[in-house]
């Protein structure tokens, strides 16, 4: 909410921009286009967007899947939360996946996070319920790179197997 009702606000949205930016940042998006998003690559951002900010898609009620491959490092605080419909995300070369970025998304099943991520933040997936490592053998999918996991990251889902092998770290 940083940048809400300012002249950067006015002018992009006045200019029929969807998508708003501080330089390699999004930090907004259109009701109208939050409200019809169904699919999110890298595709869909300018050239070089490092960071999506906080809470930019939260709440988006068509948004199903997410594909961020490239130059997406950091995935700010509540970015996706309460996305009803999101079950796929995929990462490759983010680095911070934040606080509630992705909690309660209660569709979410289907969750490939690349190497390169460093920290997981608290309550990232939580409630989740849908999430299960049962594509995995049981074996973890955090990567090996990530060095920080914060308070009920994922809330032991109830369809993991082996829940045991989470660990908290913070």
């Amino acid at each position: 909410y940083a940048f809400t009702d300012t002249k950067l606000t006015k002018d992009a949205v006045a200019a029929g921009n969807e998508f708003i930016y501080a330089d390699k940042w999004l930090i907004d998006v259109t009701l109208d286009k939050k409200a019809t998003l169904d699919k999110i690559t890298t595709s869909t951002f300018k050239s070089g967007t490092i960071g999506i900010a906080d809470e930019v898609f939260a709440h988006a009620p068509e948004l199903l899947q997410i594909s961020l491959q490239g130059s997406i490092k950091y995935i700010g605080q509540a970015t996706f939360l309460s996305c009803p419909k999101l079950w796929k995300i995929e990462t490759n070369n983010t680095e911070l996946i934040n606080d509630r970025a992705f909690g309660e998304c209660k569709a979410l099943s289907n969750v490939i996070l690349g190497e390169g991520l460093k920290t997981i933040g608290s309550y990232a997936f939580y409630n989740c319920s849908q999430m299960n490592n049962s594509a995995f053998d049981g074996t973890s999918i955090i990567p090996d790179s990530v060095r920080r996991i914060g308070t009920y990251a994922f809330e032991a889902p109830p369809n993991w197997k082996n829940a045991m092998s989470l660990v908290y770290i913070d």
